[in-house]
């Protein structure tokens, strides 16, 4: 056999292998598991497969972005304790809660007090934002679908 002959095979081979790789590294993606995969992906809107020749997608970020939602969810308020109103309140109830609360904590009433203001201020934008999510009967869902029930 001769060198070029010998050449050529390799350059063949090699031709060959570069060709399988990106199969070779999809099947290997496929079977892979990890440990968050048994995590309910759903919940944390992460990805359901794992791929570890992916950067973005690394261990390290997973963990970091369930980590932050579930701060979200234990930050979030208790938009039925902020209105008043029981989690089967109808939306009657809900507008008739939230227009009573409105009365009592709008900033104009606090005319003479900046501070009493500022705090009216902010909790009227949580009250405002517990009926927009509680009047919609999909953001209703979603938010009683990750709300903890309380003890």
């Amino acid at each position: 056999m001769s060198l070029v002959t010998l050449l050529l095979a390799a350059g063949c081979l090699l031709a060959v292998g570069l060709a399988l790789w990106p199969k070779w590294r999809q099947a290997q993606a496929d079977q892979m598991t990890h440990p968050l995969d048994e995590v309910d992906e759903s919940r944390l809107g992460l990805s359901a497969k794992w791929d570890p020749f992916r950067p973005e997608d690394t261990l390290v970020k997973r963990m970091r972005a369930a980590r932050q939602q579930a701060a979200e969810r234990r930050q979030r308020s208790d938009y039925y304790a902020v209105l008043g109103v029981t989690p089967g309140a109808t939306d009657t109830e809900i507008q008739r809660a939230f227009r009573s609360r409105v009365i009592e904590v709008h900033p104009d009433r606090f005319v003479g007090d900046p501070a009493a203001q500022e705090q009216a201020a902010a909790k009227l934008r949580q009250l405002n934002q517990a009926v927009k999510v509680l009047r919609d009967p999909l953001a209703r869902a979603r938010y009683d679908a990750g709300r903890q029930p309380h003890p």
